[in-house]
């Protein structure tokens, strides 16, 4: 027989630096940081330039969450400000004129 025991063989999990996990309370906490107004957005971009790449993917996603509803907000706002802006003119000018 041989003195190689596959049995006792432990495989090596050395996680190169740039894949290595974060914990529950990593992600929690980098909920927290990025919920700061202004130095959020600060970190939440230093994060997207990290090297490690599960912050960096984590990051991506919350600045592209925070596009998306800047989209909306500003869809929704100029949609709203538009017909506000609409009842206003139409207290002060006759648009009847024009159609």
């Amino acid at each position: 027989m041989s003195d190689n025991n596959t049995n006792n063989y432990q495989p090596n999990y050395e996680v190169p630096k740039e894949y290595k996990p974060i914990s529950v309370w990593g992600y929690f906490g980098y909920e927290i940081l990025f919920a700061i107004p202004v130095l959020g957005l600060i970190i939440m971009i230093i994060c997207c330039l990290s090297k490690n790449k599960n912050i960096k993917n984590f990051a991506l996603s919350h600045f592209c969450l925070l596009v998306i509803l800047i989209v909306i907000f500003a869809v929704f706002f100029f949609l709203g400000f538009g017909e506000i802006l609409g009842e206003i003119a139409s207290e002060y000018f006759d648009f009847e004129l024009f159609f």
